[in-house]
């Protein structure tokens, strides 16, 4: 039950700054981005005194949902990647 807890934390923290992040008219991954920032900086300062934000930060629940990120944002960059954009870059000769 508290791995559900930890993803449900996590899930809700990303959600809600990809959210605002879209409100102030940046890209929703940017938000997120910031939301695993703070968590981070949560856990290293509140961490002895709220051991929940530590728990979470050092949960196998999120080595987890970060690999699955990481595989997902991979995935989608491969899908959306033309080659002739590829090809067009000046860099490749």
């Amino acid at each position: 039950m508290d791995i559900l807890a930890e993803l449900f934390v996590i899930l809700v923290l990303v959600r809600l700054f990809g959210e605002i992040a879209e409100r102030a008219g940046q890209p929703a991954s940017v938000g997120e981005i910031i939301a695993g920032i703070v968590l981070a900086a949560m856990a290293v300062w509140f961490g002895q005194s709220v051991p929940f934000v530590a728990q979470v930060a050092s949960s196998e629940a999120l080595v987890v949902v970060a690999n699955l990120g990481i595989f997902f944002l991979v995935l989608v960059a491969g899908v959306e990647m033309q080659p002739n954009e590829i090809m067009g870059n000046p860099w490749f000769p």
